[in-house]
C-alpha cells in the first residue's frame, strides 16, 4: 500500500520502500511477458515454426514536466496466437531510458534521468504490402531521478523539479507504423504517452517520439 504525503512525494511505508517499487512493478510485467513467450512457444511448437520473436531498438525524444531530451527504447515482442478485428497481436517486455532538461529546477547543470520497465500488448494491421500501423498499450514502472542536494529556499521550486528520486506505476497508449524491409528487418516510427503518478501535484503525462529499427533473428523468425 502507499499514501501521498503533504509534500507531494510518495511514501511507501515500511513494506514498500521507494527503490523497490520499480523492481516489483517491472518484475510483475516481465513475468507476464515471460508467460506470454512460453504460451507462444507452445503454440508455435506444434507446427515447427519456432518462436516468432521481434527485437526493436529506437531513439527517443522525450518531454517530461516541460523539459525535453533524448534516450533509447528497447522492445521485445512475440506474436500471440489470436486474431481479432483484422489485427494480429503481440506482447512482450519494454525497457527505456531518457535524460531531459529540468525547467526551473533547484540544481544547476543537472538533468532528470527517467527509466521505465514493463510489458506491452500491441495490435498491428496490414494496410499495404509492407506497411503496418500499430496501437500499443504499455504498463510500466517508472523512475525519475534528479541528482544533487536542493539548496536553501528550494521549496519555491516545483516539487517535480527538486533533487531526489521518486518511483511510480504508469500506463498509457502508443501508436505508429512500421515498414518491413525483407523477411527479417523493419523500420518504424511512433509516439508514446504515459499517465503517471510520480508527484501528487503534477500528473502531466510523459510523452515521447520514437524512430528505430527492428529485427527478427534468423533462428526465430516466422516462416
Amino acid at each position: 500500500m502507499y499514501t501521498w504525503s503533504n509534500d507531494g512525494l510518495l511514501n511507501w511505508g515500511q513494506t514498500m520502500k521507494p527503490h523497490r517499487i520499480l523492481v516489483r512493478t517491472g518484475g510483475l510485467a516481465l513475468t507476464s511477458a515471460i508467460g506470454t513467450l512460453l504460451l507462444a512457444t507452445a503454440a508455435h511448437a506444434q507446427d515447427g515454426r519456432g518462436i516468432p520473436i521481434n527485437i526493436d531498438l529506437a531513439g527517443m525524444y522525450t518531454d517530461a514536466f516541460g523539459g525535453t531530451g533524448g534516450g533509447f527504447q528497447l522492445t521485445v515482442s512475440t506474436r500471440l496466437p489470436i486474431s481479432l478485428l483484422g489485427a494480429r497481436y503481440t506482447a512482450g517486455g519494454q525497457l527505456w531510458y531518457s535524460q531531459t532538461r529540468i525547467v526551473g529546477g533547484s540544481v544547476n547543470d543537472t538533468r532528470r534521468q527517467l527509466t521505465g520497465v514493463g510489458g506491452h500488448l500491441t495490435a498491428t494491421w496490414n494496410v499495404a504490402n509492407s506497411v503496418f500501423p500499430y496501437l500499443r498499450i504499455p504498463v510500466q514502472g517508472i523512475r525519475s531521478e534528479i541528482s544533487g542536494d536542493s539548496p536553501a529556499g528550494a521549496t519555491t521550486v516545483p516539487i517535480e523539479n527538486q533533487a531526489g528520486t521518486v518511483t511510480s506505476f504508469a500506463f498509457g497508449i502508443a501508436g505508429g507504423a512500421s515498414m518491413q524491409l525483407g523477411r527479417s528487418f523493419n523500420v518504424f516510427g511512433g509516439f508514446t504517452t504515459l499517465a503517471q503518478r510520480l508527484y501528487e501535484v503534477n500528473h502531466t503525462p510523459i510523452w515521447s517520439l520514437e524512430l528505430g529499427v527492428g529485427v527478427t533473428p534468423g533462428a526465430f523468425r516466422r516462416r
